[in-house]
């Protein structure tokens, strides 16, 4: 007999699931305990259980011991409890730790979208040119600047933004 369960007992298993893994990591941590792999996956487990405080404290842990990734999960931890400014200082310091250019790319998007959160447009305009000037290619960040702009209600700004990215992908 075939049978479906609730989403709420599906919830339930995931948890269950997060708990055997937290468990299964905080006996691994013993043996290891400066290893930011698993504080860092601790980390995640709480985040997504929505235990924020028990998350940052793994991620700072992992962060402390060397782990961008964990800084990056910060990052998150701080947007979702409303700590923007952190969050802008964190991926300032991915931005100058970093050594792949790519990724520098992507840390200077991330930082506009939290300047268009705290509304400082121009600003934000700024780490979309950094990451224009780092990867000319990704011709999306047009778009992203011309909404930036029309949302703060500057439409013909927006609308000059709007023609190079149309010009930027006949190239």
């Amino acid at each position: 007999m075939y049978k479906t369960k609730s989403f709420a007992a599906l919830f339930f298993d995931e948890v269950e699931e997060y708990r055997d893994l937290e468990a299964q990591l905080r006996s691994e941590l013993v043996s290891e305990p400066e290893n930011q792999h698993i504080l860092n996956n601790l980390g995640l487990i709480h985040f997504e259980l929505g235990e924020l405080e028990k998350a940052e404290e793994h991620f700072i842990a992992a962060k402390d011991l060397g782990s961008s990734r964990a800084l990056e999960s910060l990052c998150e931890v701080y947007t979702k409890t409303d700590r923007l400014g952190d969050a802008i200082d964190s991926i300032r310091s991915l931005i100058e730790s970093e050594k792949d250019r790519y990724q520098i790319g992507v840390y200077h998007r991330t930082l506009a979208r939290y300047f268009i959160d705290s509304s400082d447009i121009e600003l934000a305009l700024r780490e979309y040119e950094k990451s224009l000037e780092i990867d000319p290619s990704f011709n999306k960040v047009y778009l992203l600047m011309a909404e930036c702009l029309e949302k703060s209600g500057q439409q013909e700004r927006g609308r000059n933004y709007r023609v190079k990215y149309g010009a930027s992908k006949k190239l």
